[in-house]
């Protein structure tokens, strides 16, 4: 049977994965390009979301892997979690992580969100993202809302300037 779109371009990432960074660090993006890929594929929202679970445990670190970084971790730091905790732990932050990015591209009613009209200059999409999201996880100021004072003249101690005149 033939594959859709969203299958290709889920099978190539999958296949890209496995010589990819897969630490904690590196999840968000692992999984912001297969959703940008598919974002820019105009595969519709039902059947990305199908694929997403399966795209979440296709990022799960092997059984081998997690004994061995949950050993690791255990010699440098005291660690009062058993090995199955651990593993819990790391496949729910895995998942919430995909789950976040997945809903940066797609909204729930399964309609696109409207594309920006965005130029990245000399940045990659994926450097642009990391930037919007360090930048929209910080509260906008609201002008409308800020009082200004002016400095009353009784309030300002001219005598702490320390102005040379001549230097300007």
């Amino acid at each position: 049977m033939l594959k859709s779109k969203a299958e290709l371009i889920f099978d190539k990432w999958k296949a890209e994965l496995v010589g990819r960074d897969r630490s904690k660090s590196a999840v968000a993006n692992n999984f912001d390009e297969l959703f940008n890929n598919w974002f820019r594929s105009k595969v519709p929202f039902n059947e990305a979301y199908d694929l997403l679970e399966i795209a979440i445990k296709a990022h799960f670190p092997s059984n081998s892997v997690a004994k061995n970084v949950f050993k690791a971790l255990k010699k440098k730091a005291n660690i009062d979690k058993t090995e199955i905790e651990f593993t819990v732990e790391w496949k729910e932050s895995i998942s919430a992580t995909a789950k976040q990015g997945f809903y940066s591209f797609y909204d729930i009613e399964g309609t696109n969100p409207p594309q920006e009209d965005v130029k990245f200059g000399s940045m990659s999409t994926q450097e642009y993202r990391k930037q919007r999201k360090y930048a929209d996880s910080h509260p906008l100021l609201d002008w409308e809302k800020i009082e200004i004072k002016p400095i009353q003249e009784e309030e300002f101690n001219f005598d702490d300037l320390d102005v040379n005149l001549g230097d300007l």
